[in-house]
């Protein structure tokens, strides 16, 4: 109050405190134009398909957020079918196919966010090395089960440093 008086608080000391689903339901309803300008400056091409993709990511994140199982899980909210033209290239990997419904797909969407959001961040690294230090066992493999494509550690998505969101 001392700070904004009577003028109200800026938006974005109010969405400091919206849980994930809330900014999904407030991104939902933005103007068509500034949920492109929004999902342009985080490497997507329309507001409609980044919705989607954050409302996959957030099934994702509430399984985990609630101690769920994510090992092989069948997700019931599945990602939009992503074309060459909506994203960048370290989404090309996931392009012109059905996401289907395992946990690969949602986690490389999650990557390519951080990346571009926070790309300080090292969690496409960290990732990597969990899913790799997975202890072999006889008919368990952690990348099969959960849709791992072959060579995935080597896409540039889980190896390169992140741009960063670009203006």
């Amino acid at each position: 109050m001392e700070t904004y008086g009577d003028n109200g608080l800026p938006v974005w000391v109010a969405v400091e405190f919206f849980q994930f689903g809330a900014m999904n339901r407030l991104f939902s309803m933005m103007r068509d134009d500034d949920q492109t300008e929004v999902a342009r400056r985080l490497g997507v091409t329309s507001g409609k398909k980044l919705h989607s993709l954050l409302l996959g990511t957030s099934y994702v994140r509430n399984v985990s957020a609630h101690h769920s199982r994510l090992w092989n899980r069948r997700l019931t909210t599945k990602l939009p079918k992503l074309y060459p033209t909506e994203v960048s290239e370290d989404l090309l990997h996931l392009t012109g196919q059905p996401m289907g419904d395992k946990l690969y797909s949602t986690l490389a969407v999650m990557a390519y966010l951080v990346r571009n959001i926070a790309p300080d961040s090292r969690w496409p690294c960290r990732l990597r090395s969990l899913i790799q230090e997975f202890p072999e066992v006889p008919d368990l493999d952690p990348q099969m089960d959960m849709g791992f494509p072959d060579g995935w550690q080597q896409l540039p998505l889980w190896q390169d440093p992140p741009r960063g969101i670009t203006e």
